[in-house]
């Protein structure tokens, strides 16, 4: 189970970050860095959901749906992009709408 604050997070693409789709995948690039992110699968799926402001909670129910994947497997999978995308300055949590 998720903490209630994890779940409601809401996410926002970095202003700074440039971001395309290309023949079935996302392309990310940082402007302080020279390495060009690529996103399939589950972590473009996690993307779109990203660009559409929907809350953690939200995306995991989704993911688990799409991939027919277990719940908690979902919540982790979730929780440890959106981290490591955060981590990485590429999304913040959205300010309070």
């Amino acid at each position: 189970m998720m903490p209630k604050e994890k779940t409601e997070t809401i996410y926002s693409i970095n202003k700074e970050i440039s971001h395309r789709e290309i023949e079935g995948q996302i392309l990310l690039l940082r402007p302080d860095d020279h390495f060009l992110y690529t996103l399939n699968g589950s972590g473009k799926f996690i993307w779109l959901e990203i660009i559409k402001h929907k809350p953690v909670s939200t995306i995991t129910k989704n993911l688990s749906r799409r991939f027919n994947i277990p719940g908690e497997k979902a919540v982790g999978d979730v929780l440890r992009f959106v981290k490591d995308l955060e981590k990485k300055g590429i999304i913040v949590k959205a300010k309070n709408r």
